[in-house]
């Protein structure tokens, strides 16, 4: 092998690299290290996502528990056809699904 005389500018330092740190972040110099927040920090998309996902299953609880209490005094909502069938296991399902978002939001939140 020839011999040119080359020394990579990083291969002393890549040697005194103590352990545990990858050596990649190591060679990287300070200056090149990314210190401006990124848009889910600057926007807060982490906690609007949480605060919507709780959001919404609050409403689909809320909805679907007013639709149940409107059907058994035995309304109908308006423009509704006079034969359509309530459909209960539609709201049951629908009332467990924002149950769980609910809590899920919830604990996203105010974990």
């Amino acid at each position: 092998m020839l011999d040119v005389g080359y020394t990579s500018p990083t291969s002393d330092r890549i040697e005194s690299v103590p352990e545990g740190i990858r050596t990649a972040d190591a060679v990287r110099p300070h200056h090149h290290r990314s210190t401006v927040p990124g848009v889910f920090d600057i926007l807060g998309l982490d906690t609007l996502f949480a605060e919507m996902v709780l959001g919404i299953g609050l409403a689909l609880v809320a909805g679907n528990l007013f639709a149940l209490w409107k059907h058994r005094r035995g309304e109908r909502p308006e423009g509704s056809e006079a034969d359509a069938p309530f459909r209960a296991g539609r709201v049951a399902f629908l009332t467990v699904v924002g149950v769980l978002m609910a809590i899920w939001g919830g604990v996203s939140v105010f974990a």
